[in-house]
């Protein structure tokens, strides 16, 4: 992975880009003067259920990328988050190619927990390139397990890749459980 280059100060936080993309994202920045309202979007800071860091105890990262539905939002996620990645996944499949994320999965993750439906394509793609995929029942059981395999330096990403609608009333309902289950586990930390 590359280094980070800081974009721009927006609002009351610093805005920083990882990967490939910063090159790009530094020289647009530099004419940001020139740049169309309706473009600033691209560059604002991850919301709710977007890369959103909910916490980071002992050294474990917990991040919510609950509104990563399909395959390409995700493969950003995984493409931006350092290593090494605790990786819950599934839902509704889209009827996507899993192996896309293969070289990143290969790359970055020491394991992925399945939820919901999605099971089969998950298999499929990394069973060869991953040494534990494991199948979880609830998100309760998702977090208590990626706790139990996680070390210091790990993040704990939920990036689902998939719908949310087998198990959840929505992307937002699924990433909301997840930050209520890190609370409920009792290893909720503000520490940043």
């Amino acid at each position: 992975m590359t280094d980070p280059i800081h974009i721009f100060s927006a609002l009351d936080k610093d805005f920083i880009l990882y990967g490939p993309h910063k090159t790009l994202a530094g020289i647009i920045s530099e004419r940001s003067d020139e740049l169309r309202p309706e473009l600033w979007d691209v560059f604002a800071p991850a919301g709710p259920h977007d890369r959103q860091l909910v916490a980071k105890v002992n050294g474990i990262a917990y991040v919510n990328d609950s509104r990563s539905t399909n395959i390409n939002r995700t493969w950003f996620t995984l493409e931006q988050t350092p290593a090494p990645i605790i990786w819950i996944a599934g839902g509704v499949e889209k009827s996507e190619d899993w192996s896309i994320l293969a070289p990143l999965v290969n790359e970055k993750v020491d394991a992925v927990l399945c939820i919901g439906g999605g099971k089969i394509g998950i298999h499929r793609a990394f069973s060869s390139i991953v040494d534990a995929i494991i199948e979880v029942s609830d998100m309760k059981q998702a977090v208590v397990m990626a706790k139990s395999l996680a070390v210091p330096g790990h993040t704990i990403l939920l990036s689902p890749a998939c719908a949310s609608f087998d198990m959840f009333e929505n992307y937002e309902d699924r990433g909301e459980q997840f930050i209520a289950n890190i609370k409920f586990s009792q290893f909720y930390s503000h520490e940043k």
